[in-house]
């Protein structure tokens, strides 16, 4: 009696333990969204306690996932990519490529401190705004209760093609860049000044 007393203050029931260690890594990374209480319907085992337990002596912690705007797709990234190494054999000498967001010493674990972003403001004022890698070409304010559609943008880029054969007048190309919103897509009807200029459309990438 007094040894089964020693073996019960230790811990030792006297049973080894069939829990199955591996079964519970498989089903949490084949979906790690599972619940304890749906790991443990899932193993027959009765306390949810006990698969919490197990999952921290295997090094899992429960974590929030970050919500993001769009799922990409292996198209999505994959164009991405492409985009991205196009711009960068396009500009492979240009030094502006070295001027990137400067990293800041931290102790340890501390974090960077943050930079405030700019507040909202009630009142807006929509500004197109047209640049390269030497700064502004051209830009424009819309009128209150403007909107631009594919005729304005058509204008528009009438009006930037001025500003650039006075501005970049030994430009012999154009590595243009637009979104694919509406008015900007590539149907958009252009007139015969804006067409006869030698133009690289570039892509943009989806959910950009």
């Amino acid at each position: 009696m007094v040894r089964k007393i020693q073996q019960w203050g230790h811990g030792d029931s006297g049973r080894p333990s069939n829990f199955n260690d591996e079964q519970l890594r498989e089903l949490v990374e084949e979906n790690p969204r599972l619940t304890t209480r749906e790991l443990a319907e899932q193993m027959n085992v009765a306390s949810n306690k006990t698969i919490a337990n197990h999952l921290h002596l295997l090094g899992f912690k429960s974590k929030f996932g970050v919500w993001v705007p769009h799922k990409l797709t292996k198209k999505n990234i994959e164009k991405r990519l492409k985009i991205c190494d196009e711009l960068l054999k396009k500009h492979k000498d240009g030094v502006f490529l070295d001027s990137m967001r400067k990293k800041q010493w931290v102790k340890g674990r501390s974090k960077a401190k943050s930079t405030a972003k700019a507040g909202l403001h009630p009142k807006k004022v929509l500004t197109s705004v047209f640049w390269d890698s030497e700064g502004i070409v051209y830009y424009e304010f819309l009128l209150t209760k403007q909107t631009i559609n594919a005729v304005y943008y058509a204008e528009q880029l009438d009006r930037l093609k001025h500003a650039l054969d006075e501005k970049r007048p030994h430009k012999a190309s154009i590595n243009f860049l637009h979104d694919n919103a509406r008015p900007h897509a590539p149907n958009v009807p252009t007139t015969p000044d804006y067409e006869e200029d030698e133009q690289d459309i570039i892509e943009e990438a989806e959910f950009d």
